[in-house]
């Protein structure tokens, strides 16, 4: 009685897997498709979609370097460039 209730058990787990491959996983990957894929497009269409940028105006975003002169130091010994004639 216990082996058949075991068969039974491994059945219906089978099944319910089985269902869940057909049904429940291609929705799940299309959600997650469609979501990868929107955070892609987001950036562009957000600036277009802003009414704050007219067509053709140029921004130039500015970020500091995070070098020091420190780092520059490490690097080596420098030699001048001599051109000879």
């Amino acid at each position: 009685m216990a082996f058949l209730k075991f068969i039974l058990i491994l059945l219906i787990i089978y099944y319910v897997f089985k269902l869940m491959a057909i049904y429940l996983f291609p929705y799940l990957l299309k959600r997650f498709v469609n979501r990868m894929s929107g955070n892609f497009r987001d950036p562009q269409q957000h600036q277009y979609e802003s009414g704050s940028k007219k067509e053709g105006e140029v921004t130039i975003d500015i970020t500091p370097d995070k070098k020091t002169s420190d780092d520059h130091d490490n690097i080596g010994e420098y030699v001048d460039y001599e051109e000879v004639k």
